[in-house]
C-alpha cells in the first residue's frame, strides 16, 4: 500500500505522541509516590469513595484499599490495555508501519489522533465559553493527590458507567434479540459488531442515537453528582468528550475508549504534576505542541483524502 506524504506525517506525529504517553506512566507514578502532592492525603491513605458507575449511577464497591494500591492496579490495567491495543490482531502497529494496514485502523493510533482533535476542540470551546462568561468550575484548591487518584480511576468507572453499560448493553441486547447468540456478548466490548450481526440502517441509527443520549447524560451527570464543583460550562465540554469517547468505543472497542479517557485524564495530569513537583523539563510544552500538530496533521490528511476521493470519482 503506497502511503501519501500527509499520511506519513500523521503516522510519525501520532507515534511521537504515543511515546510521550508511554513516558507519562513512570512520570506520573514518580509524582504520585514521591512528589509530596498531598496536603491532607498520602499514597497510604485509605479510599473512602471507591465506586463504579453502572448505567450512569454510582455503585459503591465495599472494599478498603489504599490510594497507593488503587493507583498501582490502575496503571497495570492501563498498560495491559495499551499493549493489547498496540498489537490488535486486525491491524497491529507493526502492520501499519509496514504499510499493510491503514494508519487509523490501529486503535492505539486512533486514540492518539482522536485525543489531539478532542483536546484542541474542547480547549477552543472552553475559551469561547469564558469569553461570554460561561464558567466550567472545578476544584482549584483541592488536594492534588486526591485529584490525581480520582483522575486516574475515572476512565474505568466512567467508561463502564456511560459507555459499556449503556451503549454496549444496548448493542448486546439488540444483537441477542436478533439471533446473535453468544456473539452478542462481543457487542459489549465492540458495539460495531452489532452492525455486522444485524445489517440494518435502523439499528445503525439507533446505536448512534444511544451514543448521543449517553453523551448528554454524561455531561449533565457532572452537575448532578458534584453540584457546586462544576458549572454549566462543564456540561458542554463533557458532552463533546462523551461523543468522542462513544464514537471510539463503537468503532474500536472498550479498551480504546478507556485509553482515550486515560489520555485526557492521566496523561495530561501526570506530566503537569511531575514538572510541578520536580521542575520543568519542557515535557508539558512538548506534549502541547505535539497534540496541536497532530490535530493539524489529521485535518490536512482528512481533507486530502476527500480531495483525492472527489478527483477519483471524476
Amino acid at each position: 500500500m503506497q502511503r501519501k506524504l500527509d499520511d506519513i506525517a500523521l503516522l510519525i506525529i501520532a507515534l511521537l505522541l504515543l511515546v510521550l504517553m508511554i513516558a507519562s506512566y513512570p512520570l506520573g507514578a514518580f509524582a504520585f509516590y514521591y512528589g509530596n502532592l498531598g496536603t491532607t492525603y498520602t499514597p497510604a491513605s485509605i479510599s473512602e469513595k471507591l465506586f463504579v458507575f453502572i448505567f450512569g449511577l454510582p455503585v459503591a464497591i465495599p472494599v478498603n484499599v489504599s490510594f497507593s494500591d488503587a493507583f498501582a492496579a490502575s496503571l497495570l490495567l492501563y498498560a495491559i490495555m495499551f499493549v493489547i491495543s498496540a498489537i490488535w490482531p486486525r491491524a497491529p502497529i507493526a502492520s501499519v508501519l509496514k504499510g499493510r494496514s491503514k494508519t487509523l485502523e490501529n486503535p492505539l493510533i486512533a486514540v492518539a489522533v482522536t485525543f489531539s482533535a478532542m483536546l484542541v476542540g474542547i480547549s477552543s470551546l472552553v475559551r469561547l465559553q469564558e469569553m461570554v462568561g460561561i464558567s466550567s468550575g472545578g476544584l482549584e484548591d483541592a488536594d492534588q493527590l486526591l485529584l490525581f487518584i480520582q483522575a486516574t480511576l475515572a476512565p474505568f468507572r466512567e467508561e463502564i458507567g456511560f459507555r459499556l453499560s449503556i451503549i454496549g448493553v444496548f448493542a448486546s441486547l439488540v444483537a441477542f434479540s436478533n439471533g446473535g447468540g453468544v456473539s452478542s456478548l462481543h457487542c459489549l466490548f465492540l458495539p460495531k459488531k452489532l452492525l455486522n450481526l444485524v445489517k440494518s440502517r435502523r439499528y445503525s441509527t439507533a446505536l448512534w442515537s444511544v451514543n448521543i443520549a449517553s453523551a448528554f447524560y454524561f455531561g449533565i451527570s457532572h452537575l448532578i453528582y458534584e453540584p457546586g464543583v462544576w458549572q454549566i460550562g462543564k456540561v458542554s465540554e463533557s458532552i463533546v468528550a462523551g461523543l468522542a469517547m462513544g464514537w471510539i468505543y463503537i468503532e474500536y472497542g472498550f479498551f480504546a475508549a478507556v485509553l482515550l479517557h486515560w489520555a485526557f485524564n492521566y496523561f495530561i495530569t501526570a506530566i503537569e504534576l511531575f514538572e510541578v513537583s520536580f521542575g520543568s523539563l519542557g515535557i508539558t510544552s512538548i506534549a502541547t505542541y505535539l497534540t496541536i500538530l497532530l490535530a493539524v496533521a489529521y485535518l490536512i490528511s482528512y481533507g486530502s483524502s476527500i480531495i483525492r476521493s472527489e478527483e477519483h470519482q471524476k
